[in-house]
């Protein structure tokens, strides 16, 4: 089971989450996405399934409808399902025990668990990371994406838990050079936290979160090729990271 978070919104979390989903799930693996972004949910719409989502994890927490019978599958695939967020309900409503039995029978069923984090529910984040077996942030490499980002590492420094790494999303080579963003060798020196992951900033993800679609792990865009990367150290390969400029390996600390 993974959590994703963030430091803030806007930095391509939930997409990232959803679509490595589907590369797991388009590889025969059972995937489960838990969008816990309470009165706020977007999973559905990235989905494309907003109007199947009429039961949420406030009716499976209260025992009003079992997990298999809520779980919504992507149009596309059907392995990809999606536990949604309650419209109508806050973070706080969600109690530790029924969390910890949902997420006990989510283990049963699933290859991967997906927990889509919200920001600023230090509660459900200390909740969720205890539960989980790794925690990846998402973040830009703005200098308020990287302060925001330290903050919430600042948790796992502060109760000594070492599972978790770092994805830098919509990473832009031309204002690196520029000097306007630090580069990637800097921010790995300065934030000392495993990298697992450098997602270029493309149309690809943004396109296909509107229209309700997948991206394809095969595709030649390298937004595509840095997702299926992280899906693949996330397994224990050892991958080299994609030099955005030249096309040739960079390494970076992780």
């Amino acid at each position: 089971m993974i959590s994703f978070l963030s430091g803030s919104g806007g930095v391509g979390k939930s997409g990232i989450a959803l679509n490595l989903g589907g590369i797991y799930a388009r590889q025969g693996k059972k995937v489960l996405l838990i969008d816990l972004n309470m009165g706020l949910r977007t999973l559905d719409l990235l989905m494309g399934d907003e109007v199947l989502a009429t039961t949420n994890i406030m009716d499976v927490l209260s025992g009003k409808i079992k997990l298999l019978e809520a779980a919504i599958p992507h149009q596309d695939c059907e392995d990809l399902q999606l536990l949604s967020a309650s419209w109508t309900k806050d973070a706080s409503c969600i109690e530790d025990k029924a969390f910890k039995e949902l997420i006990k029978e989510a283990r049963e069923h699933y290859d991967y668990i997906f927990l889509d984090l919200p920001v600023g529910s230090m509660t459900l984040l200390k909740m969720a990371i205890n539960a989980s077996d790794f925690s990846l942030i998402v973040s830009t490499i703005t200098q308020t994406g990287i302060r925001n980002a330290d903050k919430i590492y600042s948790i796992f420094r502060e109760h000594r838990i070492q599972e978790v790494g770092i994805i830098f999303n919509m990473v832009r080579q031309d204002l690196i050079k520029r000097g306007v963003y630090p580069s990637l060798e800097e921010v790995s020196e300065r934030f000392p936290i495993n990298v697992w992951g450098i997602i270029p900033f493309e149309d690809t993800l943004n396109i296909a979160m509107e229209q309700g679609t997948l991206i394809r792990a095969d595709s030649k865009k390298m937004s595509a090729r840095a997702l299926k990367n992280i899906s693949r150290r996330l397994e224990g390969e050892e991958i080299p990271f994609i030099n955005l400029n030249k096309n040739s390996l960079l390494f970076l600390k992780w």
